[in-house]
């Protein structure tokens, strides 16, 4: 028993969705370096070369480009090695969860129980919280005092950037028992932890996660934009499947 009658009759149609989702992900990525010119946000990062603190590996990835690759004559090349690390962690994290909830959903089976509404609830918002503990890559979280990663230089943000403070309160308050209210609705419908609806939010978070090891510990801030816009793609798949199940959830 892994999908209820109602998800198997949306397993197919949900599931291509999920992975059109996750290909438009991995070819975002293959973002092509621009000709580098000395704008302003690149010389404000020059002095980050002469900060003692700041290795050189920790510079290189200052650059706002896909590629790590410095090089002139690989200006123009697509970083196969990091796209393909960061496809990997993907897949891994989102198997590892499937694998998990599968467990579950046989576990439960066996047992024959029903899992209380309120149990779902904590489940769901731990797992919003701690879907990184399936990455294999490092995903921590910016400190909330400079929206930057522990011992990154602040760059220069926007005036309308909220305090950092605002962002804990967030995810903490507002998106976490969001999430997890109404994934605990689709379970109640599906009666399966590792239903497609379940598992496109699992691969929202895990794409969520990944864009964190780019942006706040490689700091590549150009493949950052990219992935800020798989980020937005996945979490409108997470949602719209939602919907198909329950439209209070979606």
């Amino acid at each position: 028993r892994l999908l209820s009658p109602f998800t198997m009759t949306t397993n197919s149609s949900a599931l291509k969705t999920t992975l059109i989702t996750f290909a438009l992900l991995l070819c975002g990525g293959l973002a092509f370096q621009s000709p580098r010119q000395a704008t302003p946000l690149q010389r404000q990062q020059v002095p980050l070369l002469q900060n003692p603190l700041i290795d050189h590996h920790q510079a290189e990835s200052t650059r706002f480009f896909a590629s790590s690759s410095t090089s002139p004559e690989q200006e123009n090349e697509v970083d196969v090695g990091a796209v393909a690390k960061y496809g990997l962690a993907i897949l891994i994290q989102v198997s590892l969860f499937y694998a998990f909830f599968n467990l579950l959903d046989n576990v439960v089976a066996a047992a024959g129980v029903s899992v209380p509404f309120a149990a779902n609830i904590a489940f769901f918002y731990a797992c919003s919280l701690r879907s990184r503990i399936f990455n294999p890559l490092s995903n921590k979280r910016p400190n909330p005092s400079t929206l930057e990663a522990q011992g990154i230089a602040k760059r220069v943000m926007p005036s309308w950037t909220p305090p950092g403070v605002i962002f804990p309160i967030m995810w903490l308050l507002i998106i976490g028992p969001l999430r997890a209210v109404s994934t605990a609705m689709v379970y109640d419908v599906t009666q399966s932890y590792a239903c497609p609806a379940i598992l496109a939010l699992i691969l929202h978070l895990s794409i969520g996660d990944v864009w964190n090891t780019i942006n706040n510990l490689e700091r590549r801030y150009g493949a950052a934009v990219t992935g800020v816009a798989c980020v937005w793609l996945s979490k409108a798949n997470a949602a719209f499947q939602y919907s198909t199940v329950s439209s209070m959830a979606g």
